[in-house]
């Protein structure tokens, strides 16, 4: 076997080196991404509870 596929797969730095690499590779930015659409989404559904809010106080005229 090729000496740098003995020291990724039998060595301990080897394995931490291959998870290391899988966290920052797919892990880190699929947890951004999905961090990200929540804040999204809660800002988004935060303007249509103000504009609601604001709606039913007769602050705003009614949507049709």
């Amino acid at each position: 076997m090729h000496p740098i596929w003995v020291e990724l797969l039998t060595k301990p730095v080897g394995w931490l080196s291959l998870g290391g690499s899988i966290f920052l590779l797919v892990l880190l930015p699929l947890g951004i991404h999905l961090f990200l659409r929540k804040q999204i989404r809660d800002n988004e559904g935060g303007a249509e509870a103000e504009a609601y809010e604001r709606r039913r106080r007769g602050e705003l005229p009614p949507e049709d």
